[in-house]
């Protein structure tokens, strides 16, 4: 896993995260989701479960999960497992491992100015995050 590999996948997830390639009135497949999010996981110590019911999102959808998934990752720096289900607008993110983290500026954020949570309130959705029984919980909800 070469810095140039780690270089390239960041590149290629935030181009769909954070850019407005193709508007944001198209719809994303969750295939394409779970590959940029395979490419990110690749270089942290994180495993990720995708149980993601469905097709396709809204870009905005899509966009404000990859989000939340990558700030799971963060949860559990010294290896674990993020688990991702749901399907059409909701969805439930779970960090599992040895020491999980969620500093409690991360659930303020989400509620508050984050890029993920904010994208869910612009589109009357709402995101969230909470420490329980050791693990690192997220939860997205954005109006279908």
């Amino acid at each position: 896993k070469s810095s140039a590999d780690k270089a390239t996948a960041l590149l290629k997830f935030a181009r769909v995260a954070y850019g407005l390639s193709g508007g944001l009135d198209t719809e994303v497949g969750y295939d394409e989701v779970r590959s940029l999010l395979d490419g990110l996981y690749a270089h942290t110590k994180a495993t990720l479960d995708w149980q993601v019911q469905g097709a396709s999102a809204p870009k905005t959808h899509a966009k404000a999960l990859m989000i939340m998934v990558q700030t799971a990752a963060e949860s559990v720096p010294r290896g674990g497992v993020v688990t991702v289900s749901g399907e059409a607008g909701r969805f439930r993110m779970t960090a599992t491992g040895d020491r999980v983290l969620l500093n409690d500026a991360v659930g303020s954020a989400l509620s508050g100015v984050s890029t993920g949570g904010t994208m869910a309130r612009e589109q009357g959705g709402k995101a969230s995050a909470k420490l329980e029984d050791g693990d690192a919980t997220f939860e997205l909800v954005m109006p279908v």
